[in-house]
């Protein structure tokens, strides 16, 4: 019972650590997202965005 509580504890935790992280990034996301919108007035993400750089070699 001992190890079977030192061993399901942690992944517990882990378990728990990870799905409160995913929340809290998808709801900063979500946040960002809406606040951006209201403050560019478009619903398009990618207006927000910074554009990608692309190399191209010669």
């Amino acid at each position: 019972m001992n190890y079977l509580l030192a061993v399901s504890l942690p992944l517990l935790i882990f378990a728990f650590g990870t799905a409160a992280s995913i929340a809290t990034t998808k709801a900063l996301r979500d946040w960002s997202v809406a606040t951006s919108d209201i403050r560019v007035g478009a619903g398009d993400p990618l207006a927000v965005a910074p554009r990608p750089v692309v190399y191209t070699h010669r």
